[in-house]
């Protein structure tokens, strides 16, 4: 199985901390945090991971793998989309199509770099299998604000995604995905020949495909972050210390 870890954003609101390192090799616990990722993948039967990489962190990325235990078998390679800025970016959704040019021709487990867990994605495997579909890593929550900020989802009685708003004003479910996705071949290709209006949101994957397609979804129980600001690095490196 292969996996794709989108990593070539900037962290701009992780400055300073980002200004010179990328968001993915930020220490937790002693452990820069694409380990955390790449271990999950590993465990959820991932043989061959590929790393997106902006142009400015490329060679730290590639310095950081020269020196990471490669153990169990797995095969890494890092890609370069060729962005040196922030305001060069093209979005998320940009940065996954570029990716499949590299990748093989099969399904994808994709995750962003900033999304720690304890959970095991071998679950999400397991129910893509089942219901012969793509499966997406939910959540639950009572935290209007993060709804908002974020999606909700509705699902039939069989765990089918039959709606998806992304940043609601009024949300009206307490599910949410995460930004992690085990995606079938036929779907990949959906994704790949569709013109995204915004790329910017990984959630425009989903709101497009769970409506040519059928998208499962599963609720996951346990610690799930978001690494995207200060406090939520500061909630991250609690959690870890105390593990």
């Amino acid at each position: 199985m292969q996996a794709l870890i989108l990593a070539a954003g900037f962290g701009t609101r992780l400055y300073p901390l980002t200004r010179d390192v990328p968001k993915a090799l930020i220490e937790i616990n002693g452990k820069p945090m694409i380990e955390y990722t790449i271990e999950k993948l590993k465990e959820g039967g991932a043989e061959k991971i590929f790393i997106l990489s902006n142009n400015r962190f490329y060679t730290d990325i590639l310095e950081w793998l020269n020196e990471y235990k490669k153990d169990g078998g797995v095969k890494l390679k890092v890609l370069n989309n060729g962005v040196n800025y922030e305001y060069e970016k093209k979005g998320v959704v940009s940065d996954f199509k570029f990716s499949l040019k590299f990748l093989e021709d099969k399904d994808v487990l994709l995750i962003a770099s900033d999304n720690l867990f304890d959970f095991s994605l071998k679950q999400l495997v397991d129910l893509s299998v089942k219901k012969r579909g793509s499966c997406v890593v939910l959540r639950e929550t009572e935290d209007l604000e993060l709804l908002k900020r974020c999606n909700h989802i509705f699902l039939d009685e069989y765990g089918r995604i039959v709606f998806y708003e992304e940043k609601p004003e009024v949300p009206k479910s307490n599910i949410f995905s995460g930004a992690c996705y085990y995606l079938k071949k036929e779907d990949v290709e959906r994704v790949k020949h569709h013109n995204f209006k915004n790329g910017d949101n990984f959630g425009e994957i989903i709101s497009y495909l769970y409506k040519k397609s059928k998208v499962y979804g599963k609720v996951f129980k346990g610690f799930w972050a978001d690494v995207g600001s200060k406090e939520e690095l500061k909630r991250v490196r609690e959690y870890f210390n105390k593990a």
